[in-house]
């Protein structure tokens, strides 16, 4: 739980719209209601993601009592035990009543905390785009070390996304969502998030609840 309450950058996360698609879910299948969001003291949504059996995927989830900034995430570890990939769920309040313009600015607000947290962090973009079915507001940026980072990271370049989920959403509430990953995870593009890398198998299988 340390990790979900020091980085807020972690407090949030990229989702994929699974359309009209037919989604198999793996072994573990962690359903997120609102009875838990309130135990948790977030906002409350409804949605569900399942991940395989793999002892390279450690998961991490919201605790009652605690100052949470998240209601789960995911990491895939590399053998020294860093993380060098991330999905990352995180609270989006009232998001359904949003503009695009008052969701800009939320995301503008979390892209300034990642600046004073990150090295060379690097914003590519702030906007609102066609991305996983449907126009969303979604920020890209890059950020690098030749060192762990904050203990937990590998060494390396990252891509990352910040995406808006609200559109789908059960409540008005919705998500923001980041997908972060090391370029020696395959995602060498922006493009490449959902389709390469290690969690995108994980990624796919997200929904809300209807």
């Amino acid at each position: 739980m340390k990790k979900l309450l020091t980085i807020s950058m972690l407090s949030v996360l990229l989702v994929f719209s699974a359309c009209e698609e037919k989604i198999t879910d793996f072994e573990n299948v962690v359903e997120v209601t609102p009875d838990e969001c309130k135990k948790w003291g977030l906002d409350e949504v409804h949605f569900l993601i399942s991940y395989p059996n793999d002892d390279n995927i450690l998961f991490q989830e919201a605790q009652e009592g605690e100052d949470n900034l998240s209601y789960i995430m995911f990491d895939y570890l590399d053998k020294d035990e860093l993380s060098n990939e991330e999905i990352s769920i995180g609270y989006c309040t009232n998001c359904k009543n949003y503009d695009d313009d008052g969701k800009l600015e939320l995301i503008q607000q979390l892209m300034e905390q990642f600046e004073s947290q990150l090295p060379n962090l690097e914003i590519v973009s702030n906007d609102t785009e066609v991305i996983f079915g449907e126009k969303r507001v979604v920020a890209k940026f890059t950020f690098s070390s030749e060192e762990p980072i904050f203990g937990y990271f590998a060494a390396g370049n990252y891509k990352a996304m910040i995406v808006e989920f609200s559109k789908e959403s059960n409540t008005n509430n919705g998500v923001i969502i980041i997908l972060l990953a090391n370029e020696s995870t395959g995602i060498k593009e922006f493009s490449d998030f959902g389709e390469k890398g290690n969690l995108a198998k994980v990624f796919k299988t997200f929904r809300f609840a209807e």
